[in-house]
């Protein structure tokens, strides 16, 4: 059996293509995000390799029908297989400190899919609000001039790339996915088993929050 783990829809389309051509192997594809492209070479390459595998899997209901409407897949034929974290996080209760602000806090890459733009302009707009965003990427410049230009600059924290993001969720008294765009954010998962309250933006695996409460339990 080869496993495909794919970043993109249409990434690895040479290594697909050849796990194809071997005798006797099964072939699986799993799709992380589910993304449209505009190229018609590769709309048309990602439907013909996505048709011929022995299983076509998304990371979850909302990620496996945009699949099939981006490529024209048929209905139900990409399975969903939400993703999972190690069942290791402890709740535990925000650090205690007196007379502080509340700290929203947010995990993921610095570029515009992960839209921290979005929540550097909702701490503007909200007093005694603080926000640390860990991880690193191509926007911190522009992230951080947006900071200085909204005048938070004092409360909106960059904290860089972190090895054990888990660990700093206990700093946390909300946790944040601004999210333009998701497939199944393990961010998430990780914050629910820490028992932080969420708000995130309405994309892919979150749209509603009865279902985000049904993935907690």
């Amino acid at each position: 059996m080869i496993h495909c783990n794919l970043c993109t829809p249409w990434a690895g389309a040479i290594g697909l293509s050849a796990a194809l051509s071997l005798p006797d192997v099964r072939v699986v594809r799993v799709d992380q995000l589910p993304l449209r492209t505009t190229d018609a070479v590769q709309l048309w390459r990602t439907r013909a390799l996505s048709l011929r595998v022995d299983a076509h899997v998304a990371v979850g209901q909302a990620s496996a029908r945009r699949m099939e409407d981006f490529y024209a897949l048929g209905r139900h034929s990409v399975l969903s297989i939400p993703n999972g974290v190690p069942d290791s996080i402890a709740p535990s209760p925000p650090i205690a400190q007196s007379d502080r602000m509340l700290v929203v806090g947010s995990v993921g890459r610095l570029d515009r899919m992960k839209a921290h733009d979005v929540l550097i302009r909702a701490i503007a707009k909200v007093k005694n609000l603080r926000a640390v965003i860990v991880g690193e990427g191509s926007e911190r410049s522009t992230l951080e001039q947006l900071a200085i230009d909204l005048g938070v600059s004092d409360r909106v924290e960059l904290r860089g790339w972190s090895d054990d993001p888990r660990s700093l969720l206990a700093e946390f008294d909300i946790f944040a996915l601004p999210s333009r765009s998701e497939g199944f954010p393990l961010a998430i998962v990780e914050a629910m088993l820490a028992a932080r309250p969420i708000v995130a933006t309405r994309v892919a695996a979150f749209p509603k929050p009865s279902q985000t409460a049904k993935l907690a339990c």
